[in-house]
């Protein structure tokens, strides 16, 4: 596992010059400014190797501006982190004469509405461009070979926030233009080895009947007119792996190059992605992360999804951009010192090595000018920047605890990479991604750590590290996966699913008996139709997730015991199956989490588990009875005997918020010592009594 400190830090620090999209503070204002970094604590800076900066000159190349960067922080202990490529581009923007070559012979990036970015001001080829990929090829050696040896150099971001979508925010899907279709054809060709195998899969929505390869045109989406499921999906599986194989190509070129340092993917990580975050995270050394988010739930659910892809391919994370200073132009922010820090702890707390504000100095033109920065424009340190610089000390002081402690799960959340694809085009957006997300909601509101894991990991045998996994509105799922689970609960392992389980294969072709590929079997029940709730006077109150404008399954046991009911159909169903056992919600249960949060369904859903053993780490003497309360918990446990180490606790409201905090016997220490922060040992536990700020969090380690 590669990660980028050489020195045993935790790397807390900001992006600062040269930028990107923007102009760079003066040049001779910056040795001042990374001394200043120094000076408060901060150890990380980052900065932008952009490409027409770099070869303004076609063929010439100029590294002083990135050069002098290093140079500095190198002089006041700081290590350098330099960003390669961001989103869809090489160096975000072309050099200019490279965009004058292209005028005339590129057509861009063309959108799935047949749209091509004007070539206006900027040229924005596509990066399947022959012309544009010889020379950003040349241009990454050159990189490469620059700072390859040099020891002063932290690591490479070689692609920061990629994205599968037009540039801006439009949303509409690329590519449509002649570079990548043409590799979209070969790729089809190696997928189904004869024209006729793929006419036979692709014919479900319509005609297909191509005569070869060269014919075939990719979807413009699924479904009317626009494509079928399987073509879709096809074409989304290409895209996505087209992305990743670029990004496995620059880390090919740095590594033949003579680059040492690792190599890092800066993406977002979320539920509802044009990207697939899992398959980009195998192309480099470090799996980086752009959250911008305030300590919330929200944050903790993305570093769920990072640590999960983190500990499936063994890789260390780091957060390359992490909201720094005040906002007014996006969404108006103004943090404070509690809050910034909490940024750092949230994150931490999640088993991250390192942390990067964005950024240090606000931005000093164009979009976000003035915005973000943890110190004044003119660069003068604010007091809530040096409140920063002493936790990053702290964090130092305590890098050893983090480093040899992982954030530990016993409950696997499936991610659905198929669903995603199709979700959009069947109403079905809003009711999965809420399901994903109020499965790991309710879980942290629980004080129990969840994973995320998918189906690429679910048939590498990965489901063996988990007790239980839960299939969140899994509507959707392989027979080859579904056969896994099948194993997994005869072995012992539980599973708990809800609305609606198993309906459709990949490609949308539908299973005739339901729930599909035998999981009928493993929940010992059949479905036989659904029951909307279509008004308020229908519905009847219940803590089984069945809401009014909801849609619950109609069930018959075969096998399986009814645990309650809703109206006298079965809404909760559990079956014995070999060593295991599978629960069952016939309603949205997950996804009502996110618009009722209660704590009765919370003590359902806990109950369900506790038989399997998969207990909370912590609870909280007050907030756990409130309906959903602001404050959250994650734990960290020791690499070498299991036990917890390190807890952090997040206030995630706006108030502040005071409770005692109940975790297993033992001594702790508070990461940073506060007089709103009191231990006691008392019958067997520790209690922490504390008084929190708005957004502001605590840690603790074990001695």
């Amino acid at each position: 596992m590669k990660v980028i400190n050489k020195e045993n830090q935790f790397l807390t620090g900001a992006m600062y010059a040269p930028f990107c999209r923007t102009l760079a503070a003066p040049i001779e204002e910056w040795e001042q400014d990374i001394k200043n970094m120094a000076d408060l604590g901060y150890n990380c800076i980052h900065g932008f190797a952009e490409w027409h900066d770099i070869e303004y000159k076609k063929g010439e190349f100029d590294f002083t501006l990135i050069d002098h960067m290093v140079e500095c922080a190198h002089k006041y202990g700081i290590t350098p982190i330099i960003n390669i490529a961001t989103q869809n581009s090489v160096g975000f923007y072309s050099p200019r004469w490279l965009m004058e070559e292209l005028r005339e012979t590129s057509e861009g990036f063309i959108d799935s509405s047949g749209n091509a970015i004007a070539h206006g001001q900027f040229v924005i080829p596509c990066i399947d461009d022959p012309v544009y990929q010889k020379y950003a090829t040349r241009y990454l050696t050159e990189v490469a070979k620059h700072f390859g040896k040099d020891s002063r150099v932290g690591g490479y971001v070689l692609w920061g926030e990629p994205f599968l979508s037009r540039p801006g925010y439009s949303g509409a899907d690329i590519c449509y233009c002649e570079h990548t279709t043409a590799k979209f054809r070969k790729w089809l060709k190696e997928r189904y080895g004869t024209i006729d195998k793929l006419n036979e899969v692709w014919k479900s929505e319509g005609p297909a009947e191509f005569e070869s390869f060269d014919t075939v045109y990719p979807p413009t989406g699924a479904a009317r007119q626009r494509g079928g499921f399987a073509s879709w999906e096809d074409f989304k599986e290409f895209m996505e792996l087209n992305l990743a194989g670029h990004i496995r190509e620059a880390d090919r070129i740095f590594k033949e190059n003579g680059a040492l340092q690792p190599t890092i993917t800066e993406m977002t990580t979320g539920i509802n992605q044009s990207i697939d975050p899992w398959k980009l995270a195998e192309g480099t050394d470090i799996i980086g992360i752009s959250c911008f988010n305030r300590p919330s739930r929200v944050t903790a659910l993305y570093m769920s999804i990072a640590t999960s892809m983190a500990k499936a391919l063994n890789k260390s994370s780091f957060v390359v951009e992490a909201g720094g200073g005040s906002v007014k132009y996006m969404a108006p922010v103004s943090p404070t010192a509690e809050e910034l820090k909490s940024t750092l702890l949230q994150r931490a707390g999640h088993g991250v090595k390192g942390l990067m504000y964005w950024c240090w100095r606000p931005r000093v033109s164009d979009t976000e000018g003035n915005d973000f920065g943890l110190v004044k424009p003119n660069g003068k340190p604010l007091q809530k920047t040096a409140e920063v610089g002493k936790l990053a000390r702290k964090m130092n002081e305590y890098y050893h605890i983090y480093n040899s402690s992982e954030r530990v799960a016993e409950v696997a959340i499936f991610s659905s990479r198929q669903i995603n694809h199709i979700m959009g085009y069947e109403n079905m957006k809003d009711t999965y991604c809420n399901s994903l997300i109020g499965a790991n909601f309710m879980l942290t509101d629980l004080h129990i750590n969840s994973d995320f894991i998918t189906e690429k990991e679910i048939l590498k045998g990965s489901l063996k590290k988990y007790k239980t996994l839960i299939l969140p509105c899994a509507y959707v799922l392989s027979e080859e996966c579904a056969k896994v689970i099948d194993m997994f609960v005869s072995n012992g392992g539980q599973v708990i699913a809800d609305y609606i389980l198993a309906e459709k294969k990949p490609g949308g072709f539908c299973y005739f008996d339901l729930p599909g590929g035998g999981l009928d079997k493993v929940f010992g029940f059949e479905r036989d139709d659904i029951s909307v709730i279509e008004s308020n006077s229908l519905y009847k109150p219940n803590s089984f997730g069945i809401l009014p404008k909801t849609i619950m399954e109609l069930v018959t046991p075969t096998t399986a015991n009814v645990s309650a009911e809703y109206e006298g159909y079965p809404a909760i169903t559990s079956n014995r199956y070999g060593k295991g056992n599978a629960s069952y919600f016939t309603g949205q249960f997950f996804r009502s989490y996110i618009t009722e949060p209660t704590a009765a369904s919370r003590k359902h859903l806990a109950e369900i588990l506790a038989e399997n053993n998969v207990l909370p780490h912590a609870s909280l003497t007050k907030a756990d009875a409130e309906a959903q309360s602001p404050l959250i918990t994650v734990t960290m446990n020791d690499l070498k005997d299991g036990g917890l180490s390190v807890i952090t606790l997040t206030n995630t409201s706006a108030e502040p918020q005071n409770d005692t905090l109940v975790i297993e016997d033992g001594e702790y220490s508070f990461i940073e010592n506060s007089d709103c922060f009191k231990l006691n040992r008392k019958d067997g536990k520790t209690e922490v009594e504390f008084s929190l700020k708005p957004f502001e969090s605590l840690a603790l380690f074990r001695k």
